[in-house]
């Protein structure tokens, strides 16, 4: 098969490409033609959903088809976008190595006063993050893990605001 792409630079939008094939003869019949759409459009940074009434099989990109969990949230989000934690308290214990990129941050923000992570005095880790890059953490509370609240290590550009992290065997290690 031999194929010719056109590789000029083309405004953004959606374009279909329409292959036909050919058989030595030059005939078509039988062989068909196969139609593909391109969608080059700049595409906006997601939110992302959690929930205490979520589950881990929705896609998280609505408050009705938030993620059960944090963790589900972190597999997916990409930088430039944001996790938002709806108004609960979450016991999960967050550990995150080798995410993030210098050019965008990525986000988690809970509702302020109403978003908890909460370790029940069983948890070791409430949000623990190695080797990333362009975090913000903002409007939670983390209380009640073994040993650290919120923690990172080896990171470059962290955030931290409106945070309440307290009665964890350290509340924030940076």
């Amino acid at each position: 098969a031999w194929f010719d792409l056109d590789t000029t630079q083309y405004a953004d939008g959606i374009y279909t490409i329409q292959f036909t094939a050919t058989d030595n003869n030059g005939n078509r019949d039988g062989i068909g033609s196969r139609f593909f759409s391109i969608d080059n459009s700049p595409q906006q940074p997601a939110d992302y959903y959690v929930s205490v009434n979520g589950s881990d099989v929705n896609n998280g990109k609505t408050e009705n088809t938030a993620f059960r969990t944090i963790n589900k949230a972190f597999t997916v989000v990409q930088p430039g976008e944001t996790i938002r934690i709806l108004a609960g308290t979450y016991s999960e214990e967050v550990r995150i190595e080798n995410l993030g990129s210098a050019s965008a941050p990525i986000t988690l923000m809970g509702v302020s006063g109403q978003t908890v992570l909460d370790g029940g005095g069983t948890l070791a880790l409430g949000l623990w993050f190695e080797y990333c890059d362009n975090l913000v953490f903002k409007d939670m509370e983390i209380r009640n893990y073994t040993d650290i609240g919120i923690g990172v290590s080896g990171c470059d550009t962290v955030e931290i605001s409106n945070l309440v992290v307290h009665n964890n065997g350290h509340a924030v290690q940076l």
